[in-house]
């Protein structure tokens, strides 16, 4: 966003500037230098927009997240799930919490209660988390299915 800012003070100040007797070259040159601040603003555009991720695997969930490493939570250590504006937050049984931004709910719709894709993608996790707790628990305690005779 400060990029954006920056880009369109550089405009207006370029457009203050140019009287009738600056010169074009220097108009130009002006509007020129202004290429690469806003190739860097499509660049984070897109990183933003392109890039999240988050991947449901038979036992963890995968976050990439824009300027953030990609993260692998097993769904055994997964504690609570919660949509909102900013994403998916998935509070780890460490304590932790990782937005998955990949699936966002937008602030209207959690202001009026509606249910929406992010809330379906939370419940999906839920149910996966959930079945995964049961094995896990029914591995450790040695009750897993019993062998066919």
């Amino acid at each position: 966003m400060s990029l954006l800012f920056l880009g369109l003070l550089s405009v207006i100040v370029v457009l203050l500037l140019d009287t009738r007797d600056t010169p074009v070259i220097t108009t130009v040159l002006s509007f020129i230098a202004l290429i690469p601040l806003m190739t860097a603003a499509a660049v984070k555009c897109m990183l933003m927009s392109v890039r999240p991720l988050l991947r449901l695997t038979d036992d963890a969930v995968v976050v990439r997240n824009p300027y953030e490493r990609t993260r692998q939570i097993p769904l055994v250590e997964i504690m609570d799930l919660s949509a909102g504006s900013s994403g998916i937050e998935i509070t780890t049984t460490r304590g932790t919490t990782v937005v998955a931004w990949a699936v966002q709910k937008s602030n209207l719709a959690q202001w009026l209660g509606w249910q929406t894709r992010a809330d379906m993608v939370t419940r999906k996790l839920g149910d996966a988390v959930a079945a995964a707790q049961v094995e896990s628990s029914n591995n450790a305690s040695g009750g897993g299915t019993p062998a066919p005779e």
